[in-house]
């Protein structure tokens, strides 16, 4: 699988990897068989968070030992034996890695983000969690200093890509490795960030490429079907869209599906689309957009 450059920080990403939120609505036995299966088939970027119930436990019991055969995402902030949701600060991600290390059985993370700040809640000299993440780094626990942008819900303003649209404002200059942010073709709206952020070296890591954001998904979609290569279908086109953007180091798919998985790393490996395919995709998404 093509492999690109995680902006300035020296790591190299596979341009698909496995988002292991899934893993949160599984039992552990299946869930300890799909992660066997996501190395098995070459997927070797598994993106996941404290907030994802077991899904850092289960990474740790079921793929630790070959830890040499897939590059790490975590993330912190996460108030998970509260309810405050998200706590920028030393105290909490000292809490955070001491964890997330200990249940991913792991020396090192390679890739930790901090989960879902609003623009506002970094700033200032009392926000020491960006100057622990980067003592972390010092320390070769963590390999990349990296920040995750919220989706919000349903019934928000911002959802699903307002929130990261406006990340990208706030926090782009902030000196961070790597940014994740929603983006796929049927929601564009980051692009030009996406673009600036790459121009100065940071990496961008793509979610939400497959998800049903809206209620119109299958019909969007739908428009798209044409476009299929023979024998792809409206997901493969959706991936090798995401992954055509030069400027996205990787996209990461969730699924609790091995056959799924399958079918989306034979998607990523047939590479970015033509141009002639890109531009009408784009040509007919700007109508609904």
């Amino acid at each position: 699988m093509l492999q690109r450059e995680l902006g300035s920080s020296g790591i190299k990403l596979p341009v698909l990897g496995f988002g292991a939120m899934e893993l949160r609505r599984m039992d552990e036995s299946d869930a300890m068989y799909l992660l066997g299966r996501v190395l098995d088939m070459g997927a070797a970027f598994i993106d996941t968070s404290p907030d994802y119930a077991c899904s850092e436990e289960f990474i740790g019991k079921a793929i630790s030992h070959r830890r040499d055969e897939f590059l790490l995402a975590s993330k912190c902030a996460c108030d998970i034996w509260g309810s405050s949701g998200h706590i920028f600060t030393r105290t909490q991600l000292e809490k955070n890695l001491d964890n997330s290390l200990k249940l991913l059985r792991t020396e090192y993370i390679d890739i930790w983000q901090i989960h879902c700040p609003l623009p506002g809640d970094l700033d200032g000299p009392h926000c020491d969690a960006i100057e622990y993440m980067r003592e972390q780094k010092k320390a070769g626990k963590l390999g990349a200093v990296s920040i995750s942008f919220k989706n919000g819900g349903a019934g928000d303003a911002l959802y699903p890509a307002g929130y990261s649209k406006q990340g990208f404002d706030a926090y782009t200059e902030f000196g961070f490795d790597s940014i994740q942010a929603v983006y796929g073709a049927l929601t564009p709206d980051c692009e030009a960030q996406i673009a600036r952020a790459h121009g100065l070296g940071i990496g961008v890591i793509a979610r939400g490429v497959l998800k049903r954001y809206t209620e119109n998904h299958s019909e969007n979609a739908a428009m798209l079907e044409d476009l299929c290569e023979a024998g792809g279908d409206v997901n493969e086109l959706l991936i090798r869209f995401v992954i055509s953007n030069e400027n996205i180091t990787s996209a990461i798919v969730g699924t609790s599906s091995a056959e799924h998985m399958k079918n989306n790393i034979a998607a990523a490996e047939k590479g970015p689309l033509p141009q002639d395919i890109l531009a009408e995709i784009r040509r007919r998404i700007s109508k609904i957009t």
